[in-house]
């Protein structure tokens, strides 16, 4: 294919995929949606800009692996085993249940027992690259609802190992997988999540410690991606999935002080690759064959759809979730995930299932994607038309939870001599934060001390978007470098306008300058350092504390104008 051939489709990409991811944003349908219509204009039943969709969603499957790294990120082994009701009783009945069910449904299709066992553990599972995207999108990640459904959603992603391996005993084909004793097997598992566990814990803490003082972004970058893409090989080799094993490592660096930095360095490729995943998904869409069996297909999708909706629904229910809570579980979780592409076509292979089973499968998975906002959407309303007599305890219960995990923090820019006491003002009054700071000395000090403290670049735009800065307090920027500080101030207004910001500067002149430019709290250091000197000479030489309080109050107003200083 020639340069000329490869920019056209380039350029087809960019545009109809940003015009399509607007439209459908624009009409509340999200942009997961949007991504996947993209792919059906740009795949074989539209402009065919790739002769291989399948070979592509190999390649982008990536993305799912670089979002559940991010999520591993935020979940320290402790709020995992805070979980573990969800996790290995929700989801494990869930599933289970599910399998059941779908299994009956697709032997009366006229599958064989085994076929359909296959067919129902993997139509159980739900899409955790979409259902993730679309709980970020919403920002409900940590709500009630975010949270149960993420451990619905991890169960499913442990149980891929497993479900796996029952292909090949399922099938009547003899399979290299089958002569293995299933002692190697284990032992294979065992050592692949050790290799992870040393990666994880010992070697790229070291490795990052080493670069981080070099300062070599361009390094630091490498190992990130390294990390992530080398412990999903790991995983992959052993035959366990790829997205637990960045799960995983992830999980292990969320205690890491990198943490936040770690986040930023692989946002962008996970946003890219991720995209590319929805848009290959919809190139899998074979439109002449939907247009001829839409009704059976639409129908099956619909039918399926509707019986993981009402098994979640009442399993929410049994665990004693609220029924705001279970309904919302319910219409965010029917869909069929992104591994039944991988399920299904190791059942193919095995001759478990037809080749045109699997092209019916693949559509009915990306029906139910389709589907899944216009139902999320039909929740969200069923819920606010919910009658308050019936619902009440229920909104009550979820609202003050929702209150409780979305306890606002401060974020704390600089964590030299300022910055610390900002902090220790902020620990007495209970008041939580979060602080950024570049030098590994002054971060590695705060820990120890078990402060809230990681490193970070603020240099890096990115930094401020993996510490959820839009959902901060206020910012303080204590950073003593007047162009970073300015640069930083900047940033802020343009993208967050309405985030309260208080600066610190060193002198009036500099405060000058940020106060022309919209901040209304901004502190100058020598002249506040000069007064607290003067207040401490009255007190010495007899003058009362209310007295020299009512002086300095005098002095600070009007813009220190009082004074008479020179601004250099």
């Amino acid at each position: 294919m020639s340069l000329h051939h490869i920019l056209l489709d380039l350029v087809l990409l960019l545009t109809i995929t940003t015009v399509s991811v607007i439209l459908f944003k624009r009409v509340k349908l999200g942009s997961v949606v949007g991504l996947l219509m993209a792919g059906v204009v740009l795949g074989p039943s539209g402009l065919a800009i790739t002769e291989d969709p399948e070979g592509l969603r190999h390649v982008t499957e990536l993305g799912v692996v670089f979002l559940l790294f991010i999520i591993g990120l935020e979940m320290q082994p402790e709020k995992l085993w805070s979980l573990r009701r969800d996790v290995f009783g929700l989801g494990s009945l869930q599933l289970s249940v599910t399998a059941i069910a779908i299994t009956f449904y697709t032997i009366f299709l006229g599958y064989t027992w085994n076929a359909a066992l296959i067919l129902g553990l993997g139509l159980a599972m739900s899409s955790t690259a979409f259902v993730m995207q679309l709980l970020e999108e919403r920002n409900e990640t940590s709500t009630e609802f975010g949270q149960t459904t993420f451990a619905i959603l991890l169960l499913q992603d442990l149980a891929i190992v497993p479900v796996l391996a029952l292909v090949p005993l399922l099938s009547n084909q003899p399979t290299q997988a089958n002569n293995i004793p299933f002692w190697q097997q284990g032992a294979n598992v065992f050592g692949g999540l050790l290799v992870v566990y040393l990666l994880g814990f010992y070697v790229v803490p070291f490795v990052l410690k080493i670069v981080v003082r070099q300062r070599n972004r361009e390094a630091i970058a490498g190992i990130v991606g390294l990390t992530v893409i080398g412990s999903a090989w790991v995983m992959d080799t052993v035959g366990l999935s790829m997205s637990l094993g960045a799960f995983f490592i992830g999980m292990l660096l969320s205690g890491s002080h990198y943490r936040h930095y770690l986040e930023a360095e692989i946002e962008p490729f996970k946003n890219l690759l991720l995209s590319l995943f929805f848009i290959s998904v919809g190139m899998s869409i074979n439109l002449d064959a939907f247009l001829q069996e839409s009704f059976q297909m639409v129908g099956h999708a619909l039918a399926l759809m509707l019986v993981k909706a009402i098994i979640l629904f009442g399993l929410c229910l049994a665990f004693r979730f609220s029924r705001l809570t279970a309904l919302r579980v319910a219409t965010f979780l029917p869909q069929n995930g992104e591994f039944g592409f991988v399920l299904f076509s190791a059942a193919v292979a095995t001759k478990l299932i037809s080749d045109e089973a699997f092209s019916w499968l693949v559509m009915i998975i990306v029906i139910s994607m389709v589907t899944t906002p216009i139902l999320v959407r039909f929740g969200d309303t069923l819920t606010q038309r919910l009658s308050p007599t019936a619902m009440g305890e229920d909104h009550l219960q979820t609202s003050s939870k929702r209150r409780l995990r979305s306890r606002k923090a401060v974020l704390v820019i600089g964590y030299g001599r300022v910055g610390q006491v900002v902090c220790t003002i902020l620990e007495r009054m209970n008041i939580p934060y979060l602080a950024l700071e570049k030098d590994l000395d002054q971060v590695a000090a705060g820990r120890k001390v078990g402060r809230s403290v990681y490193f970070g670049d603020v240099n890096n735009p990115r930094i401020l978007s993996a510490v959820r800065v839009h959902r901060a307090r206020a910012v303080v920027i204590t950073v003593g470098e007047s162009k970073i500080t300015e640069k930083l101030v900047n940033l802020l207004q343009s993208s967050y306008p309405n985030l309260p910001l208080v600066v610190r500067t060193r002198n009036l002149e500099q405060r000058e300058k940020m106060l022309a430019i919209g901040v209304s709290h901004v502190v100058p250091e020598v002249v506040e350092s000069a007064l607290m000197m003067g207040e401490k000479t009255l007190e010495i030489v007899g003058i009362s504390e209310l007295e020299s309080s009512s002086l300095l109050s005098l002095l600070r107003k009007d813009e220190y104008a009082a004074l008479h200083l020179s601004k250099h």
